[in-house]
């Protein structure tokens, strides 16, 4: 790709994106590289974006939180699109493939964990935070511990 076509790109700017409020780093651009992502690394479609700069900011704001790599498709749609590579090893050793228009970026880092879900089964089985009243706890000598777990078939409180 000339200069001028990067410049096209959106790739220029992209230099002030990089390692952005993401809680990871991006690296790249990677121009005319693509990796395909497998079935269960693919976090989505970002859009349509009007080149690889705005590629980068819609991929370090991205929900899911796991997606570490992005790709701008200038070389069709120019569509914007995340994956999870979690089994490939370090980004610096991913084989990309030579996609003549494509720009891609690699996440490194520790990515954020994402909010757990609701806690499963019945409202009454879910876990409390307990408060003592204080006619109770500032008798003197006297604590409240909270917990259970059960080991070996057997319940411990």
């Amino acid at each position: 790709m000339r200069q001028g076509s990067l410049l096209a790109a959106g790739v220029a700017p992209l230099l002030l994106l990089v390692g952005g409020c993401s809680a990871l780093t991006w690296s790249g651009p990677l121009v005319d590289k693509a990796l395909n992502c497998a079935g269960g690394e693919y976090r989505g479609s970002l859009g349509g974006k009007p080149n690889a700069a705005a590629c980068l900011a819609a991929a370090e704001a991205v929900v899911p939180a796991d997606a570490n790599y992005a790709v701008w498709r200038g070389d069709s749609n120019k569509g914007c699109f995340v994956c999870a590579i979690t089994t490939r090893g370090d980004p610096s050793a991913w084989v990309y493939n030579k996609v003549v228009g494509a720009v891609s970026f690699a996440a490194t880092g520790t990515m954020p964990t994402p909010a757990p879900g609701p806690f499963p089964g019945p409202e009454l089985l879910h876990p409390k935070i307990h408060f003592t009243p204080s006619h109770v706890s500032e008798q003197g000598n006297w604590h409240d511990i909270a917990g259970a777990i059960t080991h070996n078939g057997i319940h411990h409180i």
